[in-house]
């Protein structure tokens, strides 16, 4: 799936991963998914540790469509999870 997406956003999810930066997951969930709104909770505390959620919704929401989640320990590793789910579901 990685190789299906460009090297532009590439390089956001490497900087994304690499520095945990949420400014870059959320550049790269604008440029691939441009219709999509996303949330984010911090979902439980497992062992003493937060576990972040993220879910993409499409901008024309219609009833019994689900949306794209990621669960991580960070909100960036969660949205970056939930932006390969959606584009998967792409296909």
């Amino acid at each position: 799936m990685f190789e299906q997406i460009g090297s532009a956003e590439q390089v956001l999810i490497r900087k994304a991963f690499a520095g945990g930066s949420l400014d870059a997951a959320l550049a790269l969930a604008e440029r691939v998914l441009p219709e999509v709104f996303w949330e984010m909770s911090c979902r439980a505390i497992i062992k003493g540790k937060k576990q972040y959620g993220v879910t993409l919704w499409p901008e024309d929401l219609e009833a019994g469509v689900k949306g794209a989640h990621g669960h991580a320990p960070t909100p960036t590793l969660a949205l970056v999870i939930a932006i390969l789910r959606a584009k998967q579901g792409e296909g």
